[in-house]
């Protein structure tokens, strides 16, 4: 995509600068109830943010990554992990169109995407980042 002398990579809408920008500008909307917030609250506030922004931003990365004049609705999962800055790791997930729940027992109907990622995010949960099951 050419933004005016530059080119933008569709990935940069998940990078970390772009994140950062659209958690801010959320958080800035809600600047008056932020400001009466305790700690835990302005954190909880921001989780809720981030994972807005990243659903968006995944939204719109797929949106202008596709080929152009592609018409066809495609099934789209996109995943983000990414480290706190410590040891923690951080995963988020947005699926387009929405998984639609097919059951009481968790079971979900979505696209081959979809439900590969499922499958990948379901490993992870039970495996620790080395790969280890969890203590």
């Amino acid at each position: 995509m050419d933004t005016g002398g530059h080119r933008l990579d569709p990935d940069d809408l998940l990078g970390a600068s772009a994140v950062r920008a659209a958690v801010d500008a959320l958080m800035l909307r809600s600047r008056e109830h932020v400001a009466q917030m305790d700690a835990d609250q302005v954190e909880a506030a921001t989780a809720q943010c981030r994972g807005a922004a990243l659903d968006v931003l995944a939204a719109v990365r797929a949106a202008i990554g596709s080929p152009a004049g592609e018409d066809e609705p495609r099934g789209r999962a996109v995943v983000v992990i990414e480290d706190d800055g410590g040891r923690e790791v951080h995963f988020h997930a947005a699926f387009h169109p929405q998984l639609e729940e097919s059951g009481e027992d968790g079971a979900f109907l979505g696209t081959a995407a979809q439900a590969a990622a499922v499958r990948m995010l379901s490993q992870m949960a039970t495996e620790d980042v080395g790969g280890n099951p969890p203590a």
